[in-house]
């Protein structure tokens, strides 16, 4: 009985600290748009200098891990840098949708990768998805539109056209790079830190061909926005997927799932306070609706192991 009670003391306290990393976690990557935002830097040199800081910071872990590990299988490596390659045109997407849609709108967006995910599965695997995929396809696309100033009375506040349209890109991206390393990791999941050294730097070389092919690339001039830039790579990037795979190992996919919503609400909260950025009233229904589907599908996909929903590396 002893033995009993301290088993399930354990269990209650891990949970606790797993729930306590997610909400950490969701923390972490809330700050990120504010973070974009507020370095008032130019959007594609920030997502590669982001995913660049992050790939240098990780190198030296990397390469112990390796060390230890032997070297990654050729195989790993390139779904790794594709992932990266998805990521780094997830992160210049979405770094415009910032300064175009709003910050916490723009990451409220991204939650599309819920219902993108089992429609990729769909089209490469021949996977079906579950029926219920095609009922939360029209409401989230309603939510889409509501949060991208559909039916708002102030147009001078709505985000423009092309930053929806990037907010819902970064969304295809990320699933991308999501499905990608799932696809990489299959039976071969020994190298977790390389493989995020790996991403990293394949995004930020991805970022610098976007930015040179476009024209666009100019380094940050101040010192307060190189500060911020760091604080992004270091906080939202690597110590938010630290407490990530803490909290979710010992947490079941659904409440995971759940938890890992938490960066929009953190995200639209915090543009509102620090940015002054507030939402009118169809918007804030529009990202309730985007946050509903997703919540459900978390839930559905933890229940039946087929939708899972992962973090916004926003």
């Amino acid at each position: 009985m002893r033995l009993s009670a301290q088993s399930t003391s354990t269990s209650a306290y891990a949970t606790r600290g797993s729930v306590l990393a997610l909400v950490l976690a969701g923390l972490c990557l809330g700050i990120s748009p504010v973070l974009v935002k507020a370095a008032a830097s130019e959007p594609v040199t920030v997502a590669m200098l982001r995913a660049g800081i992050a790939a240098l910071a990780v190198l030296p872990f990397a390469v112990r891990e390796m060390k230890r590990r032997g070297l990654i299988p050729r195989r790993q490596v390139v779904f790794a840098t594709s992932a990266g390659i998805a990521l780094g045109l997830d992160f210049c997407c979405w770094n415009i949708a910032v300064q175009e849609a709003g910050a916490g709108i723009a990451t409220v967006l991204v939650n599309v990768q819920v219902l993108l995910m089992p429609l990729l599965v769909l089209l490469v695997e021949r996977i079906r998805p579950e029926p219920v995929t095609w009922v939360l396809a029209p409401m989230m696309l309603l939510g889409v539109g509501l949060a991208g100033g559909l039916g708002s009375a102030s147009v001078g506040t709505s985000p423009t056209t092309i930053g929806v349209v990037l907010g819902v890109a970064a969304g295809a991206g990320y699933t991308g790079y999501l499905y990608l390393l799932r696809r990489g990791a299959v039976g071969q999941n020994h190298w977790p830190i390389t493989v995020l050294c790996t991403a990293c730097g394949s995004a930020a070389v991805t970022a610098m061909i976007v930015g040179v092919v476009a024209g666009v690339l100019s380094m940050p001039t101040s010192a307060e926005a190189w500060a911020l830039i760091v604080v992004l790579a270091l906080v939202s990037q690597l110590l938010a997927f630290v407490l990530i795979n803490r909290g979710v190992v010992g947490l079941p996919h659904s409440t995971s799932g759940v938890l890992l919503l938490l960066p929009s609400v953190f995200a639209l909260s915090l543009a509102a306070v620090v940015l002054d950025q507030i939402p009118s009233l169809s918007q804030v229904i529009g990202c309730a609706v985007i946050l509903t589907g997703a919540a459900y599908a978390a839930i559905r996909g933890g229940r039946n192991r087929t939708v899972r929903v992962r973090p916004v590396p926003s």
